[in-house]
């Protein structure tokens, strides 16, 4: 997992002390949130805070925030249309062969 991801969780979720069960608990929720985003987009996404331009860092980092505040279940309808943008892009990518 890249460390910068991980970081810039720590920093959204005003953590900013580091201990073993903390750090293991955030990596635990950026792995699951991962593989929320995978699913909604049909793909495995590459998520790279550093130099992401359309947003899917941003969007794996608040399903992180409503994942550690265990209200995932409002993540789906707080983010329908940013979820059904991301699907539908992955799409247009898969028929076009390439990034759009």
């Amino acid at each position: 997992m890249q460390q910068a991801l991980f970081e810039e969780v720590k920093n959204q979720l005003n953590i900013t002390w580091s201990d073993e069960a903390t750090d293991r608990k955030i990596n635990s929720i950026i792995a699951r949130a991962i593989g929320v985003l995978n699913g909604y987009a049909g793909q495995v996404l590459d998520i790279n805070v550093d130099e992401n331009i359309n947003g899917d860092a941003q969007l794996l980092i608040d399903c992180c925030r409503y994942i550690y505040n265990d209200c995932f279940e409002d993540f789906e309808k707080n983010y329908h249309s940013q979820l059904f943008a991301l699907r539908a892009r992955c799409q247009i990518e898969e028929m076009s062969g390439g990034s759009v």
